[in-house]
């Protein structure tokens, strides 16, 4: 088919945004041993990279204007490249600045090609290429952590883990090679040619907008308060071996999620998405509960790991819903929901920092974070009053 590459490119692009979130995940404890970084430190990394990461969203749709599709796309892999290449480079030099300088530029890349990936994916013609791309898309990302996670535990495991910098440098390979794969492959923009400004306060003016934004700010910070700190919560907070809290924790997270989106994708059209991400917040705030509260210690982490389930469609659900109520939002839309959804990605873990810095327990702060999935249940359900009620009067 036409765009089979073209889909392989972005699943590709999903993977490398993977490797620049997840990879620096699992050396929390090796930064603060290393460079001497306290837990405050290591939650404002999280904000930056999360907090680049949602500028980047905001002005994805101005940059794939001025500068088209392709070219955008492809200097969003090669800074994801240069972010993990820099990972590699600086810290000999400048120290844990370098891990910053690393992770504020893979940032930039990721923000943008997360908005023009799924904006790509939703161009194709659906009649060619079949109509759960998207939601497959998003299980790329998880089938990513999954691999970053569990090859890069192999790694440390065979390497150390003072080896990190290499474990890096390994993973800049494949945005490289997606930067390649992008400069031939078709693509078919999203645009229809109304202009963006125009397109925002159209968006803006619509109640269900507000809706799903709060939904993909919640579902986000759902998702990364547990995933960014579920390898250091298994290392200090339960006292699990690393490579078995590793696997544990944030990998089997990471699994649990890619299976719950795979089938997504496979079976889109089986499931009513409002009514299970309401019943999968409820889910999520049980999981963190078994998480904090939990005197077994094994069962602590896989309370952690199974909210990968529950976390799963928060983000690509929340896509689903919004791309259906507001067809013609093109990629202003993705691109305003991915800013949306990593205020929570920034605002989640962070929230987990400051609580956990200032009672000295995570287990505090993933308490907190239990809010955000409660919120999404929330929101989910008022969506569907709202969708009701313009239904019913477009009827009337």
């Amino acid at each position: 088919m036409k765009y089979r590459n073209t889909v392989r490119a972005c699943y590709l692009c999903y993977v490398g945004q993977a490797a620049v979130n997840n990879l620096p995940p699992l050396l929390f404890a090796t930064f603060q041993r290393q460079f001497g970084v306290d837990i405050s430190q290591v939650g404002l990394l999280i904000m930056l990279n999360f907090g680049i990461q949602l500028v980047a969203n905001l002005l994805t749709g101005r940059i794939s204007a001025l500068f088209g599709y392709r070219r955008s796309i492809v200097f969003a892999t090669l800074c994801s490249f240069f972010g993990l290449f820099l990972l590699w480079l600086l810290p000999p030099f400048i120290g844990f600045s370098g891990v910053v300088v690393g992770m504020a530029v893979g940032a930039a890349g990721s923000g943008i090609g997360d908005v023009l990936g799924s904006a790509i994916i939703q161009a194709i013609p659906r009649e060619k290429e079949g109509g759960n791309a998207l939601a497959l898309l998003h299980s790329s990302y998880c089938w990513g952590m999954v691999l970053v996670i569990g090859v890069s535990t192999a790694l440390f495991g065979v390497w150390g883990t003072d080896s990190w910098r290499y474990v890096a440098l390994f993973w800049s390979a494949f945005p490289l090679a997606d930067s390649l794969v992008f400069l031939r492959v078709p693509l078919v923009s999203l645009e229809d040619g109304q202009k963006s400004g125009v397109r925002l306060k159209r968006i803006l003016s619509q109640p269900l907008f507000w809706v799903f934004a709060g939904m993909m700010f919640c579902g986000a910070g759902a998702e990364l308060s547990m995933s960014q700190w579920a390898s250091l919560f298994a290392e200090r907070g339960l006292g699990v071996d690393k490579a078995l809290g590793d696997l544990l924790g944030p990998c089997l997270f990471a699994l649990c999620m890619a299976l719950v989106r795979t089938w997504y994708g496979v079976h889109k059209e089986a499931i009513s998405m409002r009514r299970y991400l309401s019943i999968s917040a409820v889910c999520a705030v049980a999981l963190y509960f078994v998480a904090v509260f939990s005197a077994n210690r094994f069962v602590a982490l896989l309370g952690c790991a199974f909210t990968g389930f529950a976390v799963a469609l928060f983000w690509p659900g929340t896509f689903s819903l919004s791309a259906a109520s507001i067809p013609w939002g093109g990629t202003t839309l993705f691109g305003i929901l991915a800013f949306s959804g990593n205020i929570g990605s920034t605002l989640g873990p962070q929230v987990v920092s400051l609580a956990a810095s200032s009672s000295g327990n995570l287990k505090h702060g993933l308490l907190l974070a239990s809010l955000f999935p409660l919120g999404m249940a929330v929101l989910a359900a008022l969506s569907g009053k709202i969708e009701l009620k313009r239904s019913l009067s477009a009827g009337s």
